[in-house]
């Protein structure tokens, strides 16, 4: 018996090995990579974020910038890519609609590596190399970068790009820490720049070439300080300048127009009307622009001035009573408002004293326990209170 069992146990120890065997090579093989279509498409549309997305980084958003995409992507990657773009500027508040169109942000795809699958039906496997670029397009500076690799496959190259954008993760660090370098960079700039920026500005208000000044000028972040609040004064006394030349451009307008033969019999001038509403109501010309008008209403016939006038009052009448329905709208809405909050200040009041209420309740109750628990206690004797836990 003892030669059989000896016989037996080196079987049993070869077919465990056999069995590990097997076991461990289905894991290689299970480990091993396969290209799957449908598996592979899903993992990279489905790519997991950066880790980091969790702790995402924060910062004040300080400067503007706007999005500028690439050319000649179809359609829907551009789409697709805008809002990837949207949302990694908006995380921390760098990015705007009213952004300054020189200090951008810029996403650019290079395809590196393109492979057609020996999958039936046939996959493109495209690899990317995405990089995001800080700059001011003025100047060329660039502020900061960043990079990734993206790996797309689809039926179509298209398919296959809009597969590697889904990869991209906004709120990786990767990227916010690339933009608060930028916008550091960009204060930093300003800062040490703002001086020769500024007298750029003020030779261009100079020649009346008050787009180029403006441009600028809107460019200086307020984070900036004292250099902003100089190129804010700039800026406003150029305004009042601007407007200043256009209400005198204007009225060299409205005097051509006043010399010239009218639209109709009635002696109308549109094109004087029309003028006449573009003087800045704040200029220095609007008085001048006035005595035009008046001496404009005088040349009319007077059935036409008398209709003109009528429809005058007419209109006053009816904005007065569109004021007045809106200041009506803006009481019931306040009384509304009021009429909510006293609701809600009687109804937390309401909730506080059941609180207040279900509070005392548990107080007497907590209270009588401890009463009777003590009462017990001093039942007991010497002994047996050094054993007793049902005190407090």
């Amino acid at each position: 018996m003892k030669t059989n069992y000896l016989f037996i146990i080196p079987i049993c120890v070869l077919m465990l090995a056999s069995c590990g065997g097997n076991n461990a090579k289905k894991e290689q093989e299970a480990q091993a990579p396969t290209f799957a279509p449908k598996q592979q498409e899903t993992v990279v549309t489905k790519r997991p974020a950066s880790r980091k997305v969790d702790s995402v980084l924060a910062f004040v958003g300080q400067v503007k910038l706007n999005i500028m995409l690439p050319e000649g992507l179809p359609e829907n990657s551009i789409n697709v890519l805008h809002n990837k773009m949207v949302a990694m500027t908006s995380v921390n508040g760098v990015g705007s609609v009213d952004a300054s169109p020189i200090l951008c942000i810029i996403p650019t795809f290079a395809e590196m590596n393109h492979d057609i699958t020996a999958t039936v039906p046939a996959k493109h496997k495209i690899k990317y190399d995405f990089n995001v670029w800080v700059a001011n397009l003025e100047t060329g500076e660039v502020f900061a970068s960043a990079q990734q690799d993206l790996l797309g496959i689809g039926d179509s190259e298209e398919l296959a790009l809009g597969n590697a954008m889904s990869a991209i993760s906004p709120n990786d660090n990767k990227w916010q820490e690339m933009l608060k370098t930028a916008q550091d960079r960009i204060i930093e700039f300003y800062n040490t720049n703002g001086d020769r920026l500024i007298k750029e500005a003020q030779g261009y208000i100079g020649v009346n070439d008050y787009s180029k000044a403006m441009l600028i000028l809107n460019n200086i972040p307020m984070a900036c300080g004292e250099v902003y609040d100089r190129a804010l004064e700039v800026k406003n006394n150029a305004l009042d300048q601007y407007f200043q030349n256009d209400a005198e451009y204007l009225i060299s307008k409205m005097k051509a127009y006043l010399a010239l033969p009218r639209d109709d019999e009635n002696g109308f001038s549109y094109d004087f009307l029309a003028v006449y509403a573009m003087v800045p109501p704040n200029s220095k010309a609007k008085a001048e622009a006035d005595a035009l008008y008046a001496e404009y209403v005088k040349s009319l016939d007077e059935t036409a001035k008398k209709n003109m006038e009528k429809q005058q009052r007419e209109w006053e009448a009816e904005q007065k009573r569109l004021d007045r329905e809106a200041e009506i709208r803006l009481v019931e809405a306040q009384s509304a408002a009021q009429m909510k909050a006293e609701q809600n200040a009687h109804e937390l009041a309401m909730y506080k004293e059941q609180m207040a209420a279900e509070v005392a309740i548990q107080g007497k109750q907590q209270l009588l326990e401890k009463y009777k628990k003590d009462a017990s206690y001093n039942k007991l004797g010497r002994i047996w209170k050094l054993f007793y836990i049902g005190r407090e």
